[in-house]
Formats: C-alpha cells, structure tokens, sequence
C-alpha cells in the first residue's frame, strides 16, 4: 500500500588529475622547445608515457554482475515519430507506469559533444564494490559545444523499475547496483531519463579519504548545524565559508544525512560540494600530490572505461582546458517532479519521470524529444492517499 504526501563535470577524479599532471609537466619542459624545436616530440612523448603507466593500473570492468540479485532489503536498509518520446496515459498503476515508461520506444538523446559519465559513491564492507549500494549517484557530464560542466545528483531513494537478469523489480534506484551490478544502474537511469551514458566510475568510501589526504585536504563551506552534527560524533570541524577537511572529515561531511530537515536532499548537495572541492583542488594541486593521488585513485576505481579511451579523454581535458568550464548542479527528482511514499515499510521519492527526463535532456543537450501533454495524467493521480 502507498501512503503518499505533498512533502556537472564528468571530469572523472582520475582524469582530472592526470590533465593537471600532463599540464605541468608539459610547462616543466618548455625550456626544451626554445632549445631546439626537434626535441618537441620529446617533450611531448614524457607526459604520455606516465599517462600510460599509470593507466595501466586501470583494469576495465563491463560491470555486468548479477551476485546478490536476490537480496531482500530490510526495512533499514509504438510511437507515429519514432524519434519522439510520449508520455504514458494508459497506466493502470504506479508500477504499470514505471515499466511502461522505462520500456518505451522513443529514442535516447545522445551527442558526440556530450560526455556522460556516471560517478558513484559505493557503501561497501568487503571493499570490493561488487555487492553494494551506490550511496552516492551522480551524473556528470561534459558539453563541448557550450563549455559546461553538469553535475546532476540523482536521489538514491528515488522509486523505480529495473530489469534484473530479465527479473522484473521495483525499488530504491540504488539498488540496481546490488541487484545488478553498475551495468543495471546505468541502464536503470538511461531508461528513466531517455539519455545514454557513456561510462560509470565507482569509487569504494574506503579510497575516498584517502585520496582527499593524497591531495592535501579540500575546502568546503560548512554551515553551523553540519559542523554541529559531526562534531558530537568526534570530528574537530569548524563553521565557516571556506573549512578545510582532511579525507576523513570530508568523508563524514558528505555522508551527513540527519541534521537537515530535508534528509538526503542536503546530503546530494554536500556530495556535489566534495565533488567540485576536489576538482578545484587539482587545479592547484602539486605535482607529488598529482602524482600520489593518481596513483592511488586508479588502483581502487572500479571503471568501463578503457585504457586507451581514458587516455584519449585525458588528451581531449588537457587541450580543450575542460578545468576551466562552468560547472552547473541538478537534483533530480526535483521538488516539483518527487513526492514522498511509504511502499512496503520503505521510504521512497516517487518520480514524475517524463517531467524528470525532459529536464534532464535540456539540462545536457539544450533540447528534448519528450512530448508533455498539458492534460497529461501524471504518476501521483495513481498515488492512493491513507
């Protein structure tokens, strides 16, 4: 029974890290070009090698795991265009519609300007990221055309339909990733928001303090009532616009979940925050703390990404000055698309997700396919108010 009430940037961490370090690198050598402009591969040919040493210790996984697709979460834990996309107006049940729209013809928006990766935080005791929950789903995305930078954080609670090794299932989004491994997840979200998505980063919260500490600490805003919060569990964090963290306590600050009235919105927030502290911090970084956190990063990654694509997309971050784009933030559900549920003893955000998609689709591509009916019947006209 539902009981409902009215309640950017993919610069991967590792791929940003390595543009800064071919970046000073490169300036290092700049005597050698006045030299001699022979000596210009050379020059050239040092940064690459390292790139490529260090991405050897990259190994691509296709994230197609199907090991825990039977866990049971407790309570705590046609179209006339085929090009364009309709909304559902047959659904005879909130889980009618879910599938519907997810299985839905239309095309998924997709542009070779537009890289999208998805980046995920993994809650996981083994360390292995195999089995887990992604606590932290954002999607980041990289416009070469407008020079932007989007960072969409996607509500880990946010109720949805996934296939799980061809097994119907309902639930939190993050989920799928237990379920199915990241290959479910991100077919999970290309389904829902009718957008592809080129590659996920997973990234176990046992490396994250730890390359935050490779590179020196980050600073973040952090209001009274946060500092407040992790201060009674033993965390020394003062109040202010601009608070180093070391990796411990930017771990804790992104994981805050209870001290806002409004739950995991904030707690998305903060995440984007760490995010765009740590791509700033690069940006300054030394070279030892380049190297070290690099290092580091791309043995404890779990990634479809290729060496040589990582390579390539590195090469493109360096010459097209991805570090200098805008970056702009999402939250998806958002306030006037999500409304809060109670499915089976279990909290959720019920999504509008054709309103969802459409702004999602505008947010990367500065259009949409999706056709929104002005008398539409939306997924809370099947909400059952108790």
């Amino acid at each position: 029974m539902i009981k409902a009430d009215s309640s950017r940037s993919f610069v991967s961490l590792s791929q940003t890290t390595l543009v800064n370090t071919m970046k000073k690198s490169k300036n290092k050598k700049k005597y050698l070009l006045i030299i001699l402009s022979a000596l210009l591969l050379i020059a050239m040919l040092v940064p690459v090698a390292y790139v490529v040493r260090l991405l050897n210790k990259v190994t691509p996984d296709d994230g197609l795991d199907f090991k825990n697709e039977d866990y049971t979460y407790s309570e705590e834990d046609d179209d006339v265009n085929p090009d364009a996309m309709y909304d559902i107006t047959d659904a005879s049940s909130l889980n009618d519609l879910l599938y519907k729209w997810a299985n839905n013809n239309g095309k998924k928006l997709a542009d070779k300007s537009v890289i999208n990766v998805l980046l995920l935080g993994v809650d996981s005791a083994s360390g292995t990221m195999s089995g887990a929950r992604s606590d932290a789903i954002i999607l980041a995305s990289v416009n070469k055309k407008t020079k932007k930078i989007t960072l969409i954080s996607i509500m880990r609670d946010t109720y949805s339909y996934m296939n799980i090794n061809g097994k119907d299932r309902y639930f939190k989004i993050n989920a799928a990733y237990n379920w199915g491994g990241p290959a479910t997840l991100v077919k999970t979200i290309e389904n829902n928001y009718k957008i592809e998505i080129d590659n996920f980063v997973a990234v176990d919260f046992a490396t994250f303090p730890r390359l935050i500490d490779a590179l020196g600490g980050i600073e973040v805003p952090v209001k009274e009532h946060e500092a407040t919060y992790l201060n009674r569990s033993g965390h020394n964090i003062a109040t202010g616009a601009s608070v180093k963290l070391n990796g411990k306590q930017a771990l804790a600050f992104s994981r805050i979940r209870y001290s806002d009235k409004d739950g995991d919105i904030s707690r998305t927030r903060r995440h984007r925050i760490v995010i765009t502290a740590i791509i700033n911090k690069t940006r300054e970084a030394s070279l030892d703390q380049i190297d070290g956190s690099v290092s580091f990063l791309l043995k404890n990654v779990r990634t479809d990404l290729s060496r040589t694509k990582l390579l390539t997309l590195s090469t493109q971050a360096l010459i097209q000055a991805w570090m200098n784009y805008e970056v702009e933030e999402l939250v998806v559900p958002s306030e006037a698309s999500r409304r809060s549920a109670i499915i089976n003893t279990h909290f959720v955000w019920v999504s509008d997700f054709p309103l969802e998609a459409n702004s999602v689709q505008l947010a990367l591509y500065q259009e949409s396919n999706i056709i929104i009916d002005a008398d539409r019947r939306s997924v809370f006209d099947l909400m059952v108010k108790k």
